[in-house]
């Protein structure tokens, strides 16, 4: 399945100029507020579907929030397994 680098930067100042908070934006989008927190720090890589899940909740195109430049996933400490997951 395809994973996309979205601009965590450009995310979170999406979501802060249409103010909406990051519980509100994760619950429209079908993810936990934890994958958003993650996606906006740049840990994170999305599947379309969560892709497309966050561009419909922020009324904005896909390319708005694709990465120019691919994201930088910060390996987790070993022994947590649980920062692994992805969306």
């Amino acid at each position: 399945m395809a994973r996309y680098s979205v601009n965590g930067r450009k995310l979170h100042e999406i979501r802060l100029s249409k103010l909406v908070g990051s519980k509100k934006l994760a619950e429209t989008a079908g993810i936990s507020e934890r994958t958003l927190l993650e996606i906006e720090e740049g840990k994170r890589q999305v599947t379309e579907e969560t892709l497309f899940g966050i561009c419909k909740a922020l009324k904005v195109d896909a390319g708005t929030l694709i990465a120019d430049e691919p994201a930088v996933v910060i390996p987790a400490p070993a022994g947590d397994a649980g920062a692994s997951k992805s969306a």
